[in-house]
């Protein structure tokens, strides 16, 4: 398997539906929506060719520094 900048073998999935990520995170779909206008998380809109509806991946090691970034220290 060829190295790419969004594979880690962490036991886990690189990519992920917002549902699952609502389930392990936290985070909601709108709120995963505005992080990726922000630029905060890549997504990826996976759909057949001429097809609007698709599935709509979020990149997990982004969200996974977000939420390291937003750890505070007390």
């Amino acid at each position: 398997m060829q190295d790419h900048p969004h594979h880690h073998n962490h036991g886990h999935p690189d990519w992920a539906q917002a549902k699952p990520i609502r389930r392990n995170y936290g985070l909601t779909a709108p709120q995963l929506g505005r992080y990726a206008q922000e630029g905060l998380i890549q997504t990826s809109h996976i759909r057949r060719p001429g097809q609007t509806r698709g599935v709509r991946l979020y990149n997990i090691t982004d969200i996974e520094r977000l939420i390291e970034d937003g750890i505070e220290m007390f």
